[in-house]
């Protein structure tokens, strides 16, 4: 017949290091014991570990903001039911059977009942738009600057913010690439009255181009025009690509004019009937011992 197998501390055959079955005391051996101890042990150190990475992975998430963290805002009601002001804590009023704190309570704004409009809150017993009051601009008591303005509850700038541009709002929003110069969009990259910035005025007979100012006369990057660039070899004069080289209106220089009877060779008003460098042409030069005479190199001498 089959005994079911038990400990019993009762049993006059039980040992500690013994299991009982039915009137027989069978003993454990020291290995299975320790065998066993250390089993135990184990699955100690793993609910240990477990629970540790647990309590990071929850700690994690805190930190994240995935668990939201406490408010420090103050409730508006405590929740405490009353007949009137005289069971409610001190500073709280009785509204529609509640202690509630009529300063910021949005549903008792200032007096029992006062419900403020959608979009508005409660602040010191009024209600405002914390939208666009510089008093209390994205919360209550967030007072903006003399010199900003409360948008969407941020104190801005008008004056210089492009997405409140002279005012609030998207209808007062620049369009890309323009600047927000004393409360009008602009482009800083043309306008000679802020070039390249707001308040930078080009001097008089200078053109903003690409937000800076230039003279079309005489600038080979914007000669005659924004953006319009002299080749090589080539000057701005007058708003003129020319080449200082051949140009008798230019020679050498802008402004500089050859005579009449003159032509200009390499950068140099010559006569052309008579230069031993440039004889008939520039850059034609008589052999040596010649003469140019009426523009022609000869061995004679010039009448």
């Amino acid at each position: 017949m089959n005994y079911p197998s038990t400990v019993s501390p009762y049993s006059p055959y039980h040992s500690p290091y013994s299991v009982t079955i039915g009137q027989q005391a069978i003993p454990i051996s020291m290995k299975q014991r320790k065998k066993g101890l250390n089993i135990g042990w184990i699955i100690l150190i793993i609910v240990i570990v477990l629970l540790l990475l647990i309590g990071v992975v929850f700690l994690l998430l805190w930190l994240l903001g995935i668990f939201p963290k406490r408010s420090n805002s103050a409730s508006t009601s405590s929740q405490t039911p009353c007949l009137n002001d005289s069971e409610c804590s001190a500073g709280l009023n009785c509204c529609g059977g509640v202690c509630t704190l009529i300063d910021i309570d949005p549903a008792n704004c200032g007096s029992c009942g006062n419900t403020c409009a959608p979009g508005e809150i409660c602040c010191s017993g009024s209600c405002v738009d914390d939208n666009t009051d510089s008093n209390n601009c994205g919360g209550c008591g967030n007072v903006c600057p003399t010199d900003r303005t409360c948008c969407d509850g941020s104190c801005v700038d008008t004056n210089t913010d492009v997405f409140n541009c002279g005012g609030c709002g998207i209808s007062f929003t620049c369009p890309s690439g323009q600047k927000c110069c004393n409360g009008t969009c602009l482009d800083t990259d043309t306008d000679p009255n802020n070039c390249g910035s707001c308040g930078n005025v080009c001097a008089s007979g200078r053109v903003c181009c690409n937000g800076n100012c230039v003279d079309l006369n005489t600038d080979n990057l914007n000669c005659g025009n924004c953006e319009f660039t002299c080749q090589s070899g080539t000057t701005c004069c007058d708003g003129n690509c020319v080449n200082t080289n051949t140009d008798s209106n230019n020679c050498g220089d802008c402004g500089v004019t050859c005579q009449t009877g003159k032509t200009c060779c390499n950068g140099n008003c010559v006569d052309t009937n008579s230069d031993f460098f440039n004889c008939g042409s520039c850059g034609n030069v008589c052999a040596s011992g010649e003469n140019c005479c009426a523009g022609s190199c000869t061995t004679n001498a010039c009448l």
